[in-house]
């Protein structure tokens, strides 16, 4: 068995070339790239369940939508009104922390057994995001159907006395949330843990016989996965200043669910990208090609599934692979 992210060239390039990208960004580009990159992250988070851990799961927006509340908690004048370092660690702590628990919680439930990972766990996991859904939007304490409101943006003392741009320093945060979380995958992806979810995965009986425990490894996992879009909740806040019940809703992790598939389950890295790739264009459809993203988005989604099972973005990175190697387009 061949181990998944393998080669590391692709992530530290993409890492690099996102580094040297602010200098040649326009300040409105630069800031939709930071915003992007809670995106991206939630988008690694879904592969790592989905594609590398075989769970799929219409409930990962429960755990970003946390992470989002989480801070805006901390960091909204009407509840702790916390500010710069000590909101981001009491908000993604926080929000990290909560989706753990419930993602054991669940994992607890859901994923005993052989079988636990099939159909029943991704409905299991739906309702789940409509009990969050409905149970934010009737919560005045959290705002309601409007979330929470005026939520300060991150500013750091640190970075004022040197007299650093605030875009900057969140364009450079945000970077290196992403580059933390999508690392950590990655290299759990590579680990033996990882290649022993693979296994589970592709051969659940199999890794049974062999002394695995499916349900400790799964829950594991899932608890990872859950960690990671907790925190790309938590960094989407401090960019948009609100957070909104339909941020764990079942149409945002629908949504998530075919930007990994546009850019590759199995692959962490090009899942990133495909994030990037479908939000960058839902921003230049604008006037009427607004009003047919949800049927644009859907029919990529199939095109895309039927032709590239893999992923459209995994299938063109294995093309130019092979091309390198000189072995030709097949």
């Amino acid at each position: 068995m061949t181990r998944p992210q393998a080669d590391t060239t692709a992530p530290l390039l993409l890492l690099a070339a996102f580094s040297l990208l602010p200098f040649l960004l326009e300040d409105w580009q630069r800031a939709e790239l930071t915003r992007y990159f809670a995106y991206m992250l939630f988008a690694a988070s879904t592969a790592w369940v989905w594609g590398h851990c075989g769970l799929l799961s219409f409930g990962q927006a429960v755990f970003f939508g946390m992470g989002a509340y989480a801070m805006g908690l901390a960091s909204s004048d009407a509840h702790a009104g916390l500010q710069g370092m000590a909101a981001l660690v009491t908000g993604m702590a926080g929000g990290t922390l909560a989706a753990v628990l419930l993602a054991f919680c669940i994992g607890r439930v859901f994923l005993s057994g052989r079988q636990a990972a099939g159909p029943h766990f991704a409905i299991a996991t739906l309702a789940i995001s409509l009990v969050a859904e409905h149970t934010l939007t009737s919560s005045p304490l959290l705002g309601g159907a409007n979330g929470l409101l005026g939520i300060s943006l991150l500013e750091f003392d640190w970075a004022i006395r040197l007299g650093l741009p605030p875009d900057w320093v969140a364009y450079f945060l945000g970077l290196a949330v992403l580059a933390c979380g999508a690392g950590l995958l990655v290299h759990a992806a590579r680990h033996p843990w990882g290649i022993a979810l693979q296994a589970i995965r592709t051969h659940p009986l199999r890794a049974e016989a062999l002394g695995l425990d499916l349900g400790r490894e799964r829950r594991r996992a899932y608890m990872l996965g859950a960690a990671t879009a907790a925190a790309a909740g938590a960094f989407f806040v401090t960019q948009f200043g609100f957070a909104a019940p339909s941020l764990a809703g079942p149409a945002f992790s629908a949504e998530v669910i075919i930007w990994v598939a546009l850019g590759g389950r199995k692959h962490i890295v090009t899942a990133c990208l495909g994030a990037l790739i479908v939000r960058g264009t839902e921003t230049w459809l604008t006037g009427p090609a607004e009003v047919y993203r949800p049927l644009l988005l859907g029919l990529a989604f199939i095109l895309v599934v039927l032709r590239y099972p893999e992923g459209l973005l995994a299938a063109a990175g294995r093309r130019l692979a092979r091309r390198a190697a000189g072995q030709g387009p097949r």
